[in-house]
């Protein structure tokens, strides 16, 4: 992620400073002066915000502040470029003989304005948390570092209250089963915490393009290989998101998962036998939170980067009840099946529930057609 953000950044600086000196030297005289007027107020007003701001700027947002401001700065340099030609020539022969120039600052404008709306965050999907669970499906140790769990909350006030009051909990309470529900709680408040603080430094607009430039080349060399059933499978996927009345988080068994499609193309392979690499490796860490694949989980351990999604797993429940299709996430349920094909491994899922009982039907079988097509039957 890293080599990709860092080449993102280099080429957007790059273009824009080409694109900036391109139009300088074509420029008339007067004309140059605006340019370079507009380029030292520009570089003032950063350098003026960086100052301003300079206690929330992480390294993270300082880059794509930096980048994004690129690209406006070009995109207004060629609007005046754009604007000077229109009051020589007139509209018409301005567009004519530079339009060039006005299509770079409008896109330029609209790419910055995307870039903004991506990094104030987006609006999420109705979403129902999953269920407590009556019990663990592995045992957990009570025993936990003090020292680690407060320094990991420690920029959160509530959170830190909220461990305060378990470990409370854990010096009086002698009872087993509240010792065990305690420590569970405390080393989840720390989860989350890490979790939400890795999550915050990668959620920037040069962060989320270069994720998906990586996603991307990752997929391109499987567009020579697709077929008519993938153009149905992308048919019912638009249809779920467009159809669906909310999203429910499971914890689910891994094995009652299915595919939506195999994983036959060897760009695939390769990459799903290194995520099953990794979870075998990351076996004791799975172990250590009750054998439970939680979202908080991979975003909060580099042992489970292999796991990390934007989307994480999503699934629609299909017939029998208690068994999904995979239709986000097919790649790392086929690695998790790879690496633990004989352990109840609990997966969180993002299961996607229809309200009317005609279009649940209806997608279950698209769903199970879409299977047929790619060669699956039920596992």
């Amino acid at each position: 992620m890293n080599m990709w953000r860092n080449g993102l950044l280099v080429s957007v600086l790059l273009g824009s400073l080409g694109a900036w000196a391109w139009m300088f030297a074509r420029a008339a005289t007067t004309l140059q002066g605006s340019l370079a007027l507009l380029l030292a107020t520009f570089l003032a007003g950063t350098l003026a915000a960086m100052w301003h701001y300079r206690a929330y700027l992480q390294h993270n947002v300082l880059t794509s502040a930096i980048a994004l401001g690129a690209l406006a700065h070009t995109a207004l340099a060629a609007l005046v470029v754009a604007g000077d030609r229109l009051g020589d020539l007139g509209l018409v022969p301005a567009l004519a003989s530079n339009g060039h120039h006005f299509l770079m600052g409008v896109l330029g404008l609209a790419g910055a304005a995307w870039s903004w709306t991506r990094a104030r965050g987006q609006r999420p999907l109705p979403e129902r948390p999953a269920p407590a669970q009556s019990a663990p499906t592995a045992p957990r140790p009570t025993a936990v570092d003090r020292e680690a769990l407060r320094a990991a909350v420690s920029g959160d006030a509530e959170r830190s209250d909220q461990l305060e009051l378990l470990l409370a909990i854990l010096d009086r309470d002698e009872v087993s089963e509240v010792h065990q529900l305690a420590a569970d709680g405390a080393r989840q408040l720390s989860l989350q915490a890490t979790a939400d603080a890795r999550e915050a430094a990668e959620d920037d607009a040069l962060s989320q393009a270069a994720a998906l430039l990586e996603w991307g080349a990752q997929k391109l060399p499987e567009l020579g290989e697709l077929d008519v059933s993938d153009l149905l499978m992308a048919k019912v996927i638009a249809d779920i998101r467009a159809t669906h009345d909310e999203v429910e988080r499971l914890l689910v068994d891994h094995r009652s998962l299915w595919p939506i499609h195999p994983i036959d193309r060897a760009t695939a392979n390769d990459k799903c036998e290194q995520r099953a690499q990794a979870a075998r490796e990351a076996q004791p860490l799975l172990e250590a939170h009750g054998l439970e694949l939680s979202e908080a989980l991979v975003a909060a351990h580099d042992e489970l980067a292999a796991f990390k999604s934007v989307t994480g797993f999503q699934v629609v429940e299909v017939d029998p009840p208690g068994h999904y299709v995979t239709f986000e996430g097919n790649g790392r349920r086929e690695a998790l099946r790879r690496a633990f094909p004989d352990v109840a491994l609990k997966v969180e899922v993002r299961c996607y529930r229809f309200a009317d009982r005609a279009q649940r039907r209806t997608i279950q079988r698209r769903l199970q057609r879409v299977r047929r097509w790619k060669g699956l039957t039920d596992e």
